[in-house]
């Protein structure tokens, strides 16, 4: 294989396999991890302020949500990625998304936004250049040694002559 910079095509596929695999992974987890349920009493669409870089304004949506057994209110940011839920939810709506699903309900109506597939053929592929990446590395270490103990041989047999 050839070499590109220090660590080689294999040390390539291997790091980017690891970044695929990590970001498909945390998005999915952060989509999981969202625990909503109740009735959305204020919904207030905001606009960011501008980054240090100048970066374009992003709007998120702020939402109270009163729980229906507790009476407590929950305060959710709707930013706009992939792992947030929607923001256009109107208030008076019922949300329940519970913890380890993908998918959430507005007044009974299930919502599976998430771009499963999306996400699952990154990390598809991250995998597959994790293995790719490995194996190939794995032997081309053994091939390489493999002509370092044939060089030796060669010598042996040479300065026995």
């Amino acid at each position: 294989m050839k070499r590109v910079g220090k660590f080689g095509i294999t040390g390539v596929t291997v790091v980017l396999g690891i970044l695929l695999v990590v970001f498909s992974l945390t998005q999915i987890g952060y989509r999981l991890a969202i625990d909503l349920s109740g009735i959305i009493t204020k919904a207030e669409k905001v606009q960011s302020e501008k980054g240090p870089l100048g970066n374009p304004q992003r709007y998120f949506t702020e939402y109270l949500v009163l729980h229906n057994a507790t009476g407590e209110t929950n305060h959710y940011r709707a930013k706009g990625n992939d792992v947030a839920l929607s923001r256009n939810l109107e208030v008076g709506s019922e949300v329940e998304k519970k913890k380890w699903r993908l998918s959430y309900s507005v007044d009974g109506v299930v919502m599976e936004d998430f771009p499963t597939l999306f996400y699952g053929a990154i990390l598809l592929v991250g995998s597959i250049l994790l293995v790719v990446g490995a194996t190939t590395g794995k032997r081309k270490n053994d091939h390489q040694k493999d002509i370092e103990t044939s060089d030796l041989d060669d010598l042996s047999v040479r300065h026995k002559e």
